[in-house]
């Protein structure tokens, strides 16, 4: 089904065409903001934010360039699903107002994500004569430098966290968020719960970046069948260019929600 909302008809272009004109921008802006950030630097907390904003703006020129180039109906949904996790979770963190919380879930989502990176990575390595030896070296120094690097930067956010005004003032609320955990998604702050407990989840988090009960069931349930790979992704339909017309719709939506906070940076 075809739809052309306000912006592509005042302007009388095509969809894809407006979304890569209102990336473009978007791009302006981010560099514009920040031209030398880098979320490279854990400490960097506007930086992170802005990069996720950054990689999103990204993912929607992907998300173009599958819908119209490759029709790739499969893959354009699963982008659409990304592209609402990544948001949702700049929504949650990097969009707070509230400076104190905005620092604690920051460190939490970095420690989290450098964890999960560390125990995958707990075995190691074990050469097998596929690869050279020099090959394996390389390879091998860069897995044990990263692993052991991951580890120095949990330890830094732990060190951030441990004097963080909420450990001193929920003490109970900080060891089951931070030491049990690291439960970025914490629903209640001072709460005693055990983590899982105390989280959003990831539907509750699609609230944040569009209320309508319809899309959040869409991005929650149905997108999550072409992410896992159920039985719906198998089903193709005619992939004519009009079906695509509502997965460039919520890159509409996706990029008018990242000029809206670039903007609020700018002020």
């Amino acid at each position: 089904m075809k739809i052309v909302n306000k912006t592509q008809a005042e302007l009388g272009i095509s969809a894809q065409d407006t979304l890569l004109l209102l990336m473009q921008i978007a791009s302006d802006k981010i560099d514009t903001i920040v031209p030398t950030s880098s979320s490279l630097n854990v400490d960097d907390i506007n930086g992170f934010g802005l990069a996720i904003l950054r990689k999103s703006v990204k993912m929607l020129d992907t998300l173009v360039f599958v819908c119209v180039r490759l029709q790739d109906y499969v893959v354009a949904n699963a982008i659409v699903r990304m592209l609402a996790d990544s948001l949702a979770v700049y929504r949650l963190i990097y969009a707070s107002e509230d400076e104190d919380e905005r620092i604690y879930r920051h460190y939490l989502y970095v420690k989290d994500g450098l964890s999960s990176r560390v125990d995958a990575m707990e075995h190691d390595l074990v050469y097998n004569g596929t690869i050279s030896h020099e090959a394996f070296q390389a390879l091998n120094d860069r897995y044990t430098d990263t692993r052991q690097s991951d580890k120095s930067v949990i330890n830094h956010c732990n060190e951030i966290l441990a004097n963080h005004k909420y450990a001193t003032s929920y003490p109970e609320f900080h060891r089951r968020t931070c030491i049990e955990s690291s439960n970025w998604k914490y629903k209640i702050l001072g709460s005693h719960r055990k983590a899982k407990n105390n989280q959003y989840t990831w539907k509750e988090l699609y609230e944040l970046i569009d209320k309508r009960e319809d899309i959040i069931d869409c991005i929650s349930s149905h997108l999550s069948q072409y992410i896992h790979g159920l039985c719906v992704s198998n089903i193709l339909s005619n992939e004519d260019e009009d079906e695509f017309e509502p997965l460039l719709s919520f890159g509409m939506v996706f990029i008018g929600l990242i000029n809206k906070e670039l903007d609020r940076l700018l002020q």
